[in-house]
């Protein structure tokens, strides 16, 4: 079983009540310390996977739900160690995702990428894989980085991990082999 949720918080100024609304003291001391320019993202991620998990479990209190993350940076349900979450966010938009199995997910926004970036990311290979006619470069690049960094993150290891280690061999649509 799997549930997941977006958040855009985008239209939201006073971050003050959402903590209130949806997270414990616990956590309002944990985000007490993230920089302002990184509070919008870092809520949305953590509101989302509250949400779902909120939907897995049915009729639980957000504020009853602590996420913490592991050594590895891996976030996790307190007291629910035994189900897999995983957190993304970019530009405001946060998604979270509560599973009986391991799961990754990622969310970005299309923009530019540096070629060291790219050279970073994908081989020459998977470019040519994951482009379908007319695509523009920057859709391709962000599309291979989120499928790349899900993986990562279902496997324990999110982009502290070399993202070449992940090959995709081959696209069907939007479904991919890895």
């Amino acid at each position: 079983m799997m549930e997941f949720k977006i958040v855009d918080l985008n239209s939201i100024d006073n971050f003050e009540t959402v903590l209130d609304e949806y997270f414990g003291s616990e956590e309002h001391k944990e985000f007490q310390q993230v920089p302002k320019n990184h509070m919008k993202d870092r809520l949305a991620g953590c509101l989302a996977l509250k949400i779902a998990y909120s939907k897995y479990k049915k009729n639980i209190e957000y504020k009853d739900i602590v996420i913490l993350k592991n050594k590895d940076g891996t976030p996790f349900i307190k007291d629910q160690e035994q189900l897999h979450c995983s957190i993304a966010h970019s530009i405001g938009v946060g998604l979270g995702v509560v599973s009986d199995k391991k799961i990754g997910c990622d969310i970005e926004i299309v923009r530019p990428h540096s070629k060291d970036i790219v050279d970073y990311v994908c081989t020459k290979k998977e470019l040519s894989i994951c482009s379908a006619k007319n695509e523009l470069t920057d859709l391709v690049i962000t599309r291979i980085w989120v499928v790349k960094e899900a993986v990562l993150k279902a496997i324990g290891k999110g982009f502290r991990y070399n993202p070449k280690t992940v090959k995709i061999y081959s696209r069907f649509k939007n479904m991919y082999k890895i």
